[in-house]
């Protein structure tokens, strides 16, 4: 688990690098210089980097808000379980991880420094915006 959090950390990084630099390009493209060749393949370049990595990052986070989404229903589900089962020991076994399952936080972390959710693309939005806005 904790390789793949590594993982997940350094593809945001990168992702929130790449786009920063992709948005600074156009913005100085957009202004008073003059691109050189290099410049526009360089834009080219990142342009392409850029959506093969949002993508990415936006079917993750699709992902994990399905597995919370998932997680609420299968507790809902257990419960109804609990109610209609009559055999004394799968009652037991039922209730023991249904109550393991309310009492432990389940949360999808990048090597725990955040939460992966909804609200990290917006988080990833305003921190390119402000990044963007201090470089130029």
């Amino acid at each position: 688990m904790k390789m793949m959090s590594s993982r997940i950390l350094l593809m945001t990084g990168t992702i929130f690098t790449l786009i920063t630099l992709y948005v600074f390009s156009i913005i100085s493209a957009l202004t008073e210089f003059e691109l050189t060749p290099v410049g526009k393949l360089l834009i080219f370049f990142l342009s392409w980097l850029v959506m093969a990595s949002a993508t990415y990052l936006g079917f993750f986070i699709l992902t994990t808000e399905m597995f919370y989404k998932e997680l609420a229903t299968m507790k809902t589900n257990l419960f109804r379980v609990f109610t209609e089962i009559t055999d004394e020991d799968l009652r037991k076994e039922i209730n023991a991880f249904s109550l393991q399952m309310l009492h432990e936080d389940y949360k999808i972390t990048a090597a725990g420094f955040f939460i992966i959710d909804s609200k990290l693309f917006v988080t990833i939005s305003a921190a390119i915006c402000m990044y963007t806005t201090v470089l130029i």
